[in-house]
């Protein structure tokens, strides 16, 4: 921790469950805390209803990840972080659904 700021965090969007319009206050927000080294948004990319994000991702460097549903323990691997299909060990972490 510096100067009360974790140093690296990890920003996971739930697509599915949220709407484009958050990204710039949860970013903000986010940099209150410390960096968001990691920003990752799961969804099931080969729906039309995603569409909204294209533009959001490339403006904020956020790396897609194709979730199908029902492919992880749980309903998404996002909606139930306890039981998600990868681990790492990161200093932060912030969920938004």
């Amino acid at each position: 921790m510096v100067d009360g700021k974790i140093e690296k965090l990890t920003v996971l969007i739930d697509a599915d469950n949220a709407q484009p319009s958050i990204v710039e206050g949860l970013l903000s927000e986010v940099a209150k805390y410390g960096t968001a080294n990691v920003k990752r948004i799961y969804g099931d990319w080969t729906t039309s209803g995603l569409k909204g994000w294209k533009e959001i991702l490339l403006q904020y460097s956020i790396q897609p990840i194709q979730q199908f549903g029902g492919t992880c323990i749980g309903d998404k691997s996002i909606s139930n972080p306890g039981k998600s299909c990868r681990r790492r060990t990161l200093k932060g972490n912030l969920f938004k659904r």
